[in-house]
């Protein structure tokens, strides 16, 4: 029976433990996680993040950035300009790409 190029890669077949494995081996490697994931941000999904969406008139995808930064305290760099214009009227400072 013929593999699928998928299976002779070894693709689609990675268990949560080989994904762990891997992760730490990166870790030892760059002596950092790689992402950071934020656990307070989806507690504050349904409640101050859309009230932000509302009150800036952005994206709950953008207002969930905006309120990071807010919460975080650190600065917003972004080529979206009404997400700029948000976070200025907010007090959080914008690195805006040229």
């Amino acid at each position: 029976m013929a593999r699928r190029g998928s299976e002779r890669l070894g693709i689609g077949r990675t268990s949560a433990a080989d994904y762990a494995r891997r992760e730490r081996g990166v870790h030892r490697q760059v002596g950092k996680p790689i992402i950071e994931v934020d656990e307070e941000t989806w507690s504050r999904a349904f409640t101050r993040i859309l009230e932000l969406a509302r009150e800036q008139r952005l994206t709950a995808y953008d207002a969930a950035y905006l309120e990071l930064a807010m919460r975080l305290g650190v600065p917003l760099a972004s080529k979206d300009s009404d997400l700029c214009d948000a976070a200025e009227r907010v007090g959080v400072t914008v690195l805006r790409a040229a």
